[in-house]
Formats: structure tokens, C-alpha cells, sequence
């Protein structure tokens, strides 16, 4: 045990610390929403393989927003052909399709727009663009708003980078080309939009996470201990731990998404945390007079075990996110692991050689022991444990009827608040346009040239006009559809296509190369992602129902993807939740050869999660990547307290209520002075743009709350009426 608090041990800790810093600089930031996706998923897989047969590129929409009339005025003319120029010259852009671009090819466009003097002639040019199968849902009904569709395609070195870049770059040319136009708006949206939403809330929940996170700290730390070296001692500690989990990381090349803002939280509020019990004992130790170093020693000894165990089952219970099916939140789980190692070294090593050196007198400790005192709470749960049993009981079945109710719903464009330029730019797509939802569906035929077999299209024409039956639906975008509208037989122009790739004819973003597939793309209006997974299943039913002899893919795209990842997250978290109450139950059981102790455990953890995602589901809220992240991780949080408890309860022969009152004294103002840490720690998320963050912050600390008034209420409860005892 001496070498473990050796100050060789202290070294070897800063040394491999300063070593795991250096990997901070190999940190890699991914934009890319598809970092949410395992890319061994066949979702993800099917997404990208239609993506490179229909060359397709990511894209930015850029929304023009006429504030009076419209957009459809003789001197903007000049302005729309010079940004159409400027865009084509941007780095990385490959395609720009616009509204104004697909006016009548027998007149240029300033012929059609010269001599429009009333509204009338601008109605005339608007019903024309509308008319126009490949315009008409680039400007909408009355021509205030207009869509040009950049395509964009990046290197991928570095996505975070590149986009930041190009969007800069981007909106210099849209801006110096508008800034003169008063009466004109600009929105942005699409895919790339959405990136770049990604990075600007992590880098803004950066910023403002550090600094409050350090404020409540030290404001709450000072509340605590009166002491500006503890307080500082203990941040310290955290501080490294966190840097030292992001260096490993970046050692191991691991990618940073949104999600991985919130990590840093969550490990330095774990660590200060878990090290109470240590500092709570020791303020004891001295309060009762013993010199600093042994009350030092005597706090280790006190909390070894139950610190140890604790900081295991949290790093474990984190590890379990092994089991999410995104990366992202993976990488938390084993960032957070790495976390609870250094921590734990930290207390060990650190915190054992400095507290003591920290000015300290035996009144001080005695001062701040006695605020703290929960004798006459104790004595209260104790007279009205019957009672308080009852009480829990019914709470605890109220609650499992009212969970039972909770549903998955996960909507990627609702990850950001509705004053984010972002999500106001979706919804002017969903108003004024045909909806942000798109499903993309490939069909295929037996072989080259197979899209103009008359029995492909009359199967392919059958699929987009049940589409259009469909009440969910805003528009369907495809070539047959548009071949057929004009009366062009495909059979006829054969040889034609032979000689012309789809690329040539500007046709790849809807036929594959050798024609022997076509993509249909959906316009849906808003949907939950419940009802979009429905309509899905409903397409493929159909298709396969009535396309015996032809295969299909999807139908996929971003909603789609995150409304199946957030159903199989939500049932990989529920997994990993279930297994860490086992483990946890199993381990206390096995430590303290006691079938109580493994019961309490498991109730006493479960109580929380329940109650709260009960009250939850009552006020509205629903499954999602946030919420599901919670049940994932949970466990491993605020198990540490019960251990302390269980572990820490006299060894006697036969328990009595002064055992009990006992743990009121000694141990449970640590557990309140953490469980207040904690929360307060995580409670900077509440703040979060980026409502993933926001939902996982205010799950975790109302868990961590109720599983403090568990642990102080329940617990002895508990222990009262099984006649709970050590031997």
C-alpha cells in the first residue's frame, strides 16, 4: 500500500500525463454528419453507395429573400449572372443550379425581363419558371424566395477546416454581390448548413463551458471548504484529467463531433466529485485532531476500497457505451474511462501528498464538519421509514406506468434552438419550398440500358404515382416522371443515350452511368421520425409487393439515417443500462457476500432513472440521441455513492439504527456535497445551442439529484426494514 502513495508514484503520473498532453495537438474535429454513423453500418453504406452512382455532391442552399415583391426584377439581372459566375469560380464547388437559370431557352433573360413594368408581367415570367419541371421547386408561389442549390465536393483531409473555409469564402461572394440590395435576404440550409452548425456549437459550448464551468466551481468548492487551496487543488486535478483523456485521444486518432463537447464536463465534474469523500474525511480526521499527514492517511484508508470500486464501475459503466451503435458517443465512453484512470491516480498521488500541505486548522474542520451534519435528517427517515417505504413504492409504480408511454423520436434539424440561423433556414425550406425531409430511393433494372425497358418504367411510373397518393408527400423528383411529362419515348432515343453518358446530359444526379438505375428523390413535409420510419416501410412494402423483378435501395438520406440510429441507440442504451444494474448488483452482491445489499444496490439505482424519465415523458420529451446517451451512463455515475454507503456500513453482528445514523454522520454529507458538485458541474450544459448536450445535462443532474435523495432517503429505508447488516 506505501508505494502506491509514494512520490515515485506522483512522478510517474506527471511524466505519463505530460506525455498524453502532447497528443492533444493530433485532436481531429469531423464536420461531417456521417460521424455519427459506424461506417461499417449498412445504412451508412447504402447512403454512400448511392451517393458515388448518382455523383453525388454535398449541398448548400442558398435562400434569396425578396423583403417587397419579388425576385423577379430587370435590375437584378446583371447581379444573378455575376453570382452565378462567382459561385462556379469558388474553391470546391461543382455545380450550382438556380432559380434563374431555367427561364425559356428561345429568349435570354434579359429579353423576357425587359419592359416588365407591373406585377402582372413578373406573374407571367414566375408561372413560367413554375411551369418548368427542373425550376419549379427552386422558387416558390409567389416568387419572394428563390433556391440556388451549390454542390460541393472536399478533399476530406481535414472536413472541419475545409468547410469552415469554403463557407467563409462562400458568403464573401454572396455578400459583396447583395450588400447593395436592401430589399434582398440570404438564408442558408442543406447539408453543408448543417456541418457547419455542428462546429459552431461545439466551438460556442467551448467557450462558454470553461470559464463558468471553472466559476461554479470555485464559487461552489469555496462554499464547501473556505479554502481558496482546496479549491484550487481539486480543479487542478480535474483539469489535468481532462486534458490527459483528450491527449490519449488524440494519441489514438480518435474524431471529435459535436456530442464530444460536453466530455470535458463530465470528467471534471466526476473527478471533484469522487475526491469528496477523500477531502470529506480528512476535514473529519482533523476536526477530531489528528495531525494533517496521518488524517491524510486515514482518509485513503478510510475511502481506498470504496474509491477504487467506484471509479471502476464508473469507468466501466462508461465503457458500456461501447455498445451505442455511433461513434461519437463511443468516444465519450472511452475518453470518460481514460478520465476515471488519471483521476484516480490523481487522488491517489496528487491529492494525497498536497491537501496536506494546505493550511488547515483543527477548528476550521470542525466548523465546516458541523455545517454539514445530517443527525437530525437520519433520525426523521428513521421514525418514518414505514411511511417513507410506502411512499417510494407508490412512486416508483406511478412512475413505471407513465415511462411505459416514452417514445424514440430523434430529428436531426431539432438539435439546434429555432433563433439558430440554421434551423430558421430549414423552416423557410419547409415553408416556403418542398420541405428539409428527403428520401432517396434507387431502382434497378437487370442490366445496362435497363431504365428503358417499357416494363422497368411502367414499374417505376407505377412507384412515383402511389408516392404522389400519399398525404405525407410534397413532390417527387425523377426522370422518368419528367420524360413522361413531355412525351419523350426512351425507347426511341436509345441510340442517343448510347453515344451520351449521363454526365453529359447533365442527367448523373438522376441516372446511373450506364443507365441501368434511377434515383427517386421524396419531398416529405415535416414528420417525426416515427412517422418518417413509417412511411418508409410503408414505400418498401410497395415496392416490394409490386416490383417482383426489380431491386431497390433505400430509402435513405439524413433524416432517415438519424430516425433508424436514434431506434437503435435508444435500444443499445437501454441494453447497456440494464447490464450495468446487473454488474453493479452482481459486484455488490459478490464484495459484501450479502443478497440485501445486492437488492438495495439495484433499487436504489434504478429509483432515480425511472422517476425522472417518467417526469420526462409527462412533460413532453422523448427518446433521442441526448436522452438515450443518459441511460447509457447513468449508471455508472451514481452507483459511487451507494457504494460508499454500502461498503463504509459497520461490520456488527447485528445492524441497529445507530449503524445507520452513523452513515448520517460520517458519510452522507460527502454524498450531498457531490451529488451538489456534480450537478452543478453539469448543469453548464443546460446552456448548450446543441440540445443533445442540453437533454444530457438536465437528464443527468435531476438523476444525480433524485439519486441523492435515494441514497438519503431510500437507502436507510431500506436498510431499516431488510434489518441490513456486515459481518
Amino acid at each position: 500500500m506505501r508505494f502506491i502513495f509514494s512520490k515515485y508514484v506522483l512522478l510517474m503520473v506527471l511524466v505519463g500525463l505530460s506525455i498524453s498532453l502532447f497528443g492533444l495537438g493530433k485532436l481531429k474535429t469531423n464536420a461531417d454528419y456521417r460521424v455519427y454513423f459506424d461506417k461499417t453500418d449498412a445504412l451508412l453504406q447504402n447512403d454512400e453507395e448511392l451517393g458515388r452512382q448518382y455523383s453525388h455532391l454535398d449541398s448548400l442552399l442558398v435562400i434569396l429573400e425578396a423583403k417587397q415583391d419579388t425576385l423577379l426584377k430587370l435590375e437584378f439581372v446583371e447581379l444573378y449572372d455575376s453570382l452565378q459566375e462567382q459561385l462556379y469560380k469558388t474553391k470546391y464547388v461543382k455545380r450550382v443550379d438556380s432559380f434563374f437559370e431555367f427561364f425559356d431557352n428561345e429568349a435570354s433573360i434579359e429579353t423576357q425581363l425587359d419592359g416588365i413594368k407591373d406585377n402582372r408581367s413578373q406573374a407571367e415570367l414566375l408561372q413560367q419558371l413554375q411551369d418548368n419541371p427542373r425550376s419549379n421547386h427552386l422558387v416558390n408561389d409567389d416568387g419572394r424566395f428563390g433556391l440556388i442549390d451549390v454542390g460541393v465536393q472536399f478533399p476530406g483531409v481535414n472536413t472541419a477546416n475545409e468547410l469552415k473555409y469554403f463557407m467563409l469564402e462562400l458568403r464573401s461572394v454572396v455578400n459583396s454581390h447583395l450588400s447593395t440590395v436592401e430589399s434582398m435576404a440570404v438564408h442558408y440550409s442543406g447539408t453543408l448548413a448543417l456541418n457547419e452548425a455542428y462546429i459552431d456549437v461545439v466551438r460556442n459550448d467551448l467557450t462558454l463551458f470553461v470559464p463558468l464551468l471553472i466559476l461554479i466551481f470555485v464559487v461552489t468548492l469555496f462554499a464547501f471548504f473556505r479554502s481558496w487551496g482546496v479549491c484550487f487543488l481539486l480543479i487542478a486535478n480535474a483539469f489535468l484529467s481532462a486534458l490527459g483523456a483528450f491527449g490519449v485521444a488524440g494519441w489514438m486518432g480518435w474524431e471529435l463531433a459535436a456530442i464530444n463537447a460536453f466530455t470535458p464536463i463530465i470528467i471534471m465534474s466526476l473527478n471533484i466529485a469522487t475526491a469528496m469523500h477523500i477531502v470529506m474525511s480528512y476535514f473529519g480526521f482533523v476536526a477530531d485532531g489528528a495531525p494533517k499527514p496521518e488524517a491524510m492517511a486515514k482518509s485513503i484508508e478510510f475511502n481506498f476500497t470504496a474509491l477504487t470500486l467506484s471509479k471502476l464501475t464508473t469507468g466501466v459503466g462508461f465503457l458500456l457505451l461501447w455498445f451505442c451503435p455511433s461513434p461519437p458517443v463511443q468516444v465519450v465512453g472511452f475518453t470518460v474511462a481514460i478520465g476515471m484512470l488519471l483521476s484516480y491516480l490523481l487522488c491517489l498521488s496528487t491529492l494525497r501528498i498536497v491537501l496536506p500541505k494546505i493550511t488547515l486548522s483543527s477548528k476550521n474542520a470542525k466548523n465546516n464538519i458541523d455545517r454539514f451534519s445530517l443527525l437530525a435528517l437520519g433520525q426523521q427517515v428513521l421514525e418514518h421509514y414505514r411511511k417513507l417505504v410506502l411512499i417510494s413504492v407508490m412512486i416508483l409504480l406511478f412512475s413505471l406506468a407513465t415511462i411505459s408511454q416514452l417514445q424514440v423520436n430523434d430529428n436531426v434539424y431539432e438539435y439546434f434552438p429555432k433563433q439558430h440561423s440554421f434551423r430558421q433556414g430549414i423552416e423557410l425550406v419547409d415553408e416556403q419550398f418542398d420541405g428539409s425531409i428527403r428520401l432517396f430511393y434507387s431502382i434497378e433494372s437487370s442490366s445496362d440500358f435497363g431504365i428503358l425497358e417499357p416494363e422497368y418504367t411502367k414499374s417505376v411510373l407505377e412507384f412515383t404515382a402511389w408516392l404522389r397518393q400519399q398525404d405525407d408527400v410534397a413532390r417527387i423528383d425523377d426522370a422518368l416522371s419528367h420524360a413522361a411529362k413531355q412525351g419523350i419515348d426512351l425507347i426511341s432515343v436509345k441510340s442517343f443515350l448510347e453515344k451520351n453518358p449521363p454526365e453529359i446530359l447533365g442527367l448523373d444526379q438522376f441516372i446511373t452511368e450506364n443507365y441501368d438505375a434511377i434515383k427517386i428523390t421524396v419531398f416529405l413535409k415535416e414528420l417525426t421520425a416515427r412517422e418518417l420510419l413509417a412511411f418508409d416501410m410503408q414505400a418498401r412494402e410497395w415496392l416490394d409487393a409490386n416490383t417482383d423483378s426489380t431491386n431497390y435501395v433505400g430509402g435513405v438520406g439524413p433524416n432517415i439515417l438519424f430516425a433508424q440510429l436514434g431506434e437503435r441507440n435508444a435500444k443499445s442504451m437501454f441494453f447497456t443500462m440494464i447490464l450495468a444494474l446487473i454488474l453493479i448488483a452482481l459486484i455488490t452482491g459478490f464484495l459484501m457476500r450479502s443478497f440485501s445489499a445486492a437488492f438495495i444496490g439495484l433499487v436504489c439505482n434504478l429509483f432515480p432513472v425511472i422517476v425522472v424519465f417518467a417526469v420526462w415523458t409527462i412533460v413532453g420529451g422523448y427518446i433521442s440521441l441526448g436522452s438515450a446517451m443518459v441511460m447509457g451512463m447513468i449508471m455508472g455515475i451514481i452507483v459511487d455513492d451507494t457504494l460508499h454507503l454500502l461498503l463504509k456500513f459497520p461490520r456488527n453482528d447485528v445492524s441497529s439504527s445507530n449503524d445507520i445514523l452513523w452513515l448520517f454522520e460520517k458519510v452522507s454529507p460527502a454524498i450531498v456535497i457531490t451529488s451538489i458538485t456534480l450537478s452543478a458541474g453539469l448543469f453548464v450544459g443546460v446552456f448548450s445551442d446543441f440540445r443533445p448536450i442540453f437533454e444530457l445535462s438536465l437528464l443527468s443532474l435531476s438523476i444525480i439529484m433524485v439519486a441523492m435523495l435515494s441514497d438519503l432517503v431510500l437507502l436507510p429505508t431500506l436498510m431499516k426494514s431488510m434489518k441490513f447488516n456486515r459481518i
